[in-house]
């Protein structure tokens, strides 16, 4: 208070003092600095944040959001590591030769670190929320739902990047590009919670929802998680078809571990290119979701003319790759008629599973 008084008094205003003087500071301008800098992170500010934004940005619940990733980041690391070095010094060639089947081993390897992942989910939701009331203990629990697919996710792209990567530092350049992009996905449209439709493709937006206390429904809940489910679901299934010696102690390339595991899939019961390319769509969908969040910014009519195409180029990939790999594992002899009615089974069942998802 002294100081705002002397600086009312005095006769020295801003404008008097020399431009030599640089490092001049009016006393009442001093004062508001001083103000500023008690205040910490963690407390309302006065100057302009993200959260004083119009429309505002939800800062402080994506801030908490933050603090469920990077246990998952480390424990994915740990995991696919782990899985690593088992290939790399053969350790888990004793298993392999013991009564087990691959389904078994896999999930032996992978339920200690997604249990740990959920109590550890539990511990933060805890922090985040103190409950103190049954409603909010409902939505500690609310939380860890709502991270249990994206957990599955990070764990089944550390399981398929250890399995087809052939080094430790094919497996660290792998795992960064994959965290990444998740990471894209599901940070940056939370950031427009509340705001714009994008937000409600990614789980997070519903932990930003349920920290600033609002309520979240089940459809909401299946629309963000389930390609999550289905994507984490369908990698597990082609990592695990694909658990063998022949793969997991093999040099092969990336192409020919991915045909390896597609042929394994036209070869099992009810495969075929029409349940491959069912099975295909939860990726898809997702990636055309990360195209939108990556086109969200460019102007029309450009950001539709590259999704359009971008749609289309990954659609048409993803409805031959059952064909190309037929034909390269010689699964059955290909001939034009062959090969038009392979691609009309490929083309009904992504028509087939765009139907379903739109009902």
């Amino acid at each position: 208070e002294n100081d705002i008084e002397a600086g009312k008094d005095s006769d020295v205003s801003p404008e008097d003092v020399s431009e030599k003087d640089e490092h001049f500071v009016h006393p009442s301008e001093r004062f508001e600095m001083d103000q500023q800098a008690t205040i910490t992170l963690f407390q309302t500010q006065t100057i302009s944040t993200p959260s004083h934004f119009s429309p505002p940005i939800p800062f402080m619940a994506i801030l908490y959001s933050f603090l469920f990733i990077f246990p998952i980041y480390i424990i994915a690391q740990l995991y696919s590591s782990s899985m690593m070095e088992e290939r790399t010094n053969r350790k888990c060639q004793l298993l392999l030769a013991a009564p087990l089947r691959s389904i078994d081993i896999v999930l032996g390897k992978t339920a200690p670190y997604i249990i740990t992942l959920m109590l550890l989910v539990i511990i933060i939701s805890t922090f985040i929320q103190q409950p103190s009331t049954i409603r909010e203990v409902t939505t500690v629990f609310s939380m860890a739902l709502i991270m249990l697919p994206v957990i599955l996710l990070f764990m089944a792209l550390s399981f398929i990047a250890a399995i087809f990567s052939r080094s430790f530092k094919e497996l660290t350049f792998s795992m960064v590009f994959l965290s990444v992009i998740v990471s894209g996905y599901l940070f940056f449209p939370a950031m427009f919670a509340n705001i714009h439709a994008v937000s409600a493709i990614s789980p997070m937006t519903l932990i930003v929802n349920l920290v600033e206390g609002n309520q979240i429904d089940v459809n909401t809940y299946l629309f963000s998680t389930v390609p999550f489910y289905l994507v984490s679901l369908s990698l597990y299934g082609l990592g695990t078809s694909i658990f063998n010696e022949e793969n997991l102690f093999s040099q092969k390339n990336l192409i020919s571990k991915s045909l390896d595991s597609i042929e394994k899939f036209l070869e099992f019961p009810g495969g075929s290119v029409f349940t491959l390319s069912l099975v295909s769509i939860p990726f898809i969908y997702m990636l055309q979701l990360m195209f939108i969040i990556i086109l969200f910014n460019l102007p029309l009519p450009y950001s539709i003319l590259i999704m359009i195409f971008l749609s289309a180029f990954v659609e048409e990939l993803a409805k031959s790759i059952g064909i190309l790999t037929i034909i390269k594992k010689k699964l059955e002899h290909i001939n034009l008629k062959k090969a038009t009615l392979l691609s009309i089974l490929a083309g009904t069942g992504f028509f087939v599973g765009e139907k379903l998802i739109s009902v």
